[in-house]
């Protein structure tokens, strides 16, 4: 594995390495001496922070995309400081489905099926759908709330 860098974090990575090389050589003592021991996992980029990460990017899409049909007056209530906690719970509804495994354009057609009136309040109707939703599939949105 090369010279032992003399500090810094190179060193720290060298030392764990080292570690590492002598735990799978004790358990596997008929290896040659030379074997550096099993290559290291490919580097993945759905990783569980990179897969919480891009869901909860689609979860902010969606919200979006859903009050883009909304009057010009509505759209800026849904994106207003007064509707900030009905839109955020929205937001976690929408992640913890997607991390459930709703598809985002199924999930765009549930929610824009019943678009009747424009609402008061456009966060609290996404919040109450997405709510419904989560209900009806027994998934628990406020694991995913910020």
């Amino acid at each position: 594995i090369g010279p032992r860098p003399t500090s810094g974090p190179h060193r720290t990575q060298w030392d764990q390495a080292v570690a590492a090389l002598a735990i799978y050589r004790a358990h596997r003592p008929d290896t040659p001496p030379d074997d550096a021991g099993p290559s290291p996992p490919p580097a993945s980029s759905d990783t569980p922070a990179a897969s919480w990460t891009r869901h909860r990017h689609h979860a902010s899409a969606l919200a979006d995309t859903w009050a883009a049909n909304l009057t010009p007056r509505a759209r800026r209530r849904f994106a207003s400081q007064t509707d900030a906690v009905p839109r955020q719970r929205a937001i976690a509804g929408i992640h913890a489905l997607l991390d459930a495994g709703w598809h985002p354009t199924d999930l765009t057609t549930q929610l824009t099926t019943d678009n009747r009136t424009p609402p008061r309040s456009p966060a609290a109707v996404l919040d109450h759908r997405i709510a419904a939703l989560c209900q009806q599939h027994r998934i628990d949105p406020a694991l995913y709330q910020l």
